[in-house]
């Protein structure tokens, strides 16, 4: 079922793929499955920061990034690593967001791997990258090399 919610939010209605996240949360919560809680958690992140509530997106990751803890799923932590660190992004507090993406990339490093899923390394490097760039006022893509 939450599955289904990603396609209501590639088509863009937010308010369907929202609604069945919480369907799917409150039955996870019911059956006390934490991975479908997990799960849950993570698309409700993804679809409120799609529809611009950083706030409780941040908070979502923050559940689901718990519950990856809690099962010891080090990929699942990579994900909601990475959501917290879009998250924090979008509310302008780039030392999150670089702790975030530091912490996706240790565990990456740690597993031996270079993705999980939809998060890649070279992915969130390009994202520190841009992020130091923009808060020390670098012009996108130079990382303070300007051409004379």
């Amino acid at each position: 079922m939450a599955g289904l919610s990603l396609i209501h939010l590639a088509q863009g209605d937010h308010r369907a793929a929202r609604e069945r996240l919480e369907h799917v949360l409150d039955l996870a919560r019911a059956l006390g499955n934490r991975n479908w809680q997990y799960e849950a958690h993570l698309g409700l992140g993804r679809t409120l920061l799609a529809t611009g509530e950083p706030g409780p997106a941040a908070a979502a990751y923050e559940q689901a990034l718990d519950l990856a803890r809690a099962l010891d799923q080090a990929p699942d932590q990579v994900r909601a690593h990475d959501g917290l660190a879009r998250a924090h992004r979008a509310l302008a507090h780039p030392d999150q967001a670089r702790q975030h993406w530091h912490q996706a990339l240790h565990i990456l490093a740690a597993l031996g791997t270079g993705s999980v899923e939809d998060v890649t390394a070279a992915g969130t490097r390009a994202n520190l990258a841009t992020l130091v760039a923009s808060s020390c006022g670098w012009p996108e893509g130079t990382g303070g090399v300007t051409a004379r």
